[in-house]
């Protein structure tokens, strides 16, 4: 009998760490997409605590989570057992997807959103656990302060990051008359298309901002990398171009030059 005690025990803990485990690797996955680049340029609120402390904090949280998952799954009646497993899933399902919204995708907005699920989720949580474990319960209340935190700054940090209206003025801004040997000048903005001539045309995907912060000390400077879709008779191509490292490249006989670029627009010069 106790053979099948310490067994059964032995799968409890076993599941809920390797839960546990699942959760936080598939997360930090897309957390170090754009953790140094990306996230290291945005504008942020003065209260988000240094990278270092976040490891720190999740690594906490994390194992009282497993240990919570632990207390639930040997103290509840296996008829609410399912329930709960179903929390935890919709719940670490929005843990990970909040880290790719975020990191990944870069959708400030729906980050904040999923950051609101989140926290809402845990909550459900600690009030499931107390029917069946109040200490299950109380080991769910950090992690409900810390997403609720998490809330609050990723809705700053949507806020103060927020793409600039651009005036209609600017993004109807017509072609520049084309000189005498083909050469041709773009300011585009993210998502804008510019048309180059009756078989081609250039969109500005992306500006990938490899910039060292301003309080870093840092071995190469980084640069700004707009990053463009080139249209040529229907055929798709990515081009990249680079502030200091690749600031000319060439697709199906178009020659295109860098003049100036910033996180959300990039000027071009086409010649063919």
């Amino acid at each position: 009998m106790t053979a099948m005690i310490n067994k059964e025990t032995g799968i409890q803990v076993s599941v809920s760490v390797l839960f546990v485990l699942f959760v936080a690797g598939l997360g930090s996955y897309f957390t170090s997409l754009g953790l140094h680049g990306w996230y290291n340029a945005l504008a942020r609120p003065a209260i988000i605590p240094a990278g270092q402390t976040f490891g720190i904090v999740w690594t906490v949280l994390y194992i009282l989570l497993a240990v919570s998952i632990f207390l639930s799954w040997r103290s509840a009646p296996k008829t609410f057992l399912r329930t709960l497993g179903r929390l935890h899933l919709v719940s670490g399902g929005l843990n990970v997807l909040w880290c790719y919204v975020f990191f990944s995708m870069h959708e400030l907005g729906g980050a904040a959103i999923t950051a609101t699920l989140l926290a809402f989720s845990v909550l459900v949580l600690i009030l499931a656990n107390v029917k069946v474990s109040k200490m299950a319960a109380v080991m769910l209340i950090p992690y409900f302060l810390w997403t609720s935190f998490a809330t609050f700054w990723s809705a700053d940090i949507a806020y103060m990051n927020r793409t600039p209206i651009i005036p209609p003025v600017i993004i109807s801004e017509p072609i520049i008359a084309p000189a005498p040997n083909g050469q041709q000048s773009f300011i585009l903005y993210i998502g804008v298309t510019k048309t180059i001539d009756q078989h081609a045309s250039i969109t500005l995907l992306r500006v990938d901002n490899s910039r060292c912060p301003a309080d870093v000390e840092c071995v190469w400077a980084g640069e700004l990398s707009p990053i463009f879709t080139v249209t040529v008779d229907g055929q798709k191509t990515e081009l990249k171009l680079g502030t200091m490292t690749a600031e000319k490249g060439g697709v199906s006989g178009y020659h295109f030059s860098l003049l100036d670029a910033g996180l959300d627009f990039a000027k071009v010069k086409v010649e063919r």
